[in-house]
């Protein structure tokens, strides 16, 4: 495995080792690799013969409120776990690589508002166009012929693949399913946030969305019902949003069947945390 840290070297390594004909999958993260990174590695090694990870914590995405300063870090541990995978190279690009102009002059990606200004756009508006952004760059950057993104994110997952529509990149975009603690809590970076007693309270989203799915498999089919049995739920937990949408456009859903997606995010203490599932 070769770690990649400039530009140049990015360039180099691709022009040396993806020959004509060889797909070249792409995992972009923010480290802190957890179980949930590791089945998007294995899911990208299974579509091409060469993979490529990257770790940026990627500064337009996070408002000035937020966590960026504090968003884990845990570079050799990610390194070794990508090494384990077989990733072929890691890129771990400076700021600089992905923002020469400097992160304060961006000219970023914006994508429709109709996708960004809602579920977690709502709270999080500077989000979406954060993320399209250095997605776009990591792109260009790399042109890879897959890359592979979580689906707990689902919301991010559908706008990125707009944006590869609408900028024509002709990249293949590929949505792994979410990863479960054996409690149902999503694997995300930041549940290393939560306190033991928030631990305990946060697997209250998913008991609610599996209730509702439950609910919806014998024949419930209210909007209300279902988000409400969610809320039900999440007796100590404080709910940002519960909605049901359509999958491509994300809108919200009068009557809903069985195609939609039940979204959620919630605040565990300090924690934010999103998760999803599809009614059926």
């Amino acid at each position: 495995m070769e770690r990649l840290q400039s530009l140049t070297e990015l360039t180099e390594w691709r022009l040396n080792h993806v020959l004509e004909h060889c797909n070249l999958a792409f995992v972009p993260t923010m480290g802190a690799l957890h179980t949930g990174h590791l089945s998007l590695i294995d899911l990208a090694r299974k579509h091409a013969s060469k993979v490529v990870v990257s770790i940026f914590v990627n500064p337009t995405q996070f408002a000035a409120h937020e966590d960026f300063g504090d968003y884990p870090r845990t570079l050799d541990d990610d390194l070794a776990a990508c090494e384990r995978l077989g990733v072929d190279a890691v890129w771990i690009p400076r700021e600089t690589d992905i923002y020469p102009e400097g992160v304060e002059n961006v000219t970023k990606i914006m994508m429709p508002t109709e996708l960004t200004q809602i579920l977690c756009g709502v709270t999080r508006p500077h989000f979406f166009d954060g993320v399209a952004t250095v997605v776009y760059r990591l792109f260009n950057a790399l042109n890879p012929q897959i890359a592979v993104f979580g689906e707990k994110d689902f919301q991010q997952l559908s706008i990125l693949k707009q944006m590869v529509e609408t900028h024509d990149l002709g990249i293949t975009l590929i949505g792994a399913p979410i990863i479960r603690e054996p409690d149902g809590l999503a694997l995300s970076s930041r549940n290393r946030y939560l306190s033991a007693a928030e631990r305990v309270h946060a697997t209250q989203l998913y008991t609610g969305l599996m209730a509702a799915q439950t609910l919806f498999a014998s024949g419930e089919r209210s909007v209300s019902v279902l988000t409400n049995t969610v809320r039900d739920a999440c007796t100590d937990l404080k709910v940002d949003y519960c909605e049901i949408v359509d999958p491509i456009t994300l809108r919200g859903k009068a009557h809903c069947d069985k195609t939609d997606r039940l979204c959620a995010a919630v605040y565990c203490g300090k924690t934010r945390l999103i998760d999803n599932l599809r009614l059926s």
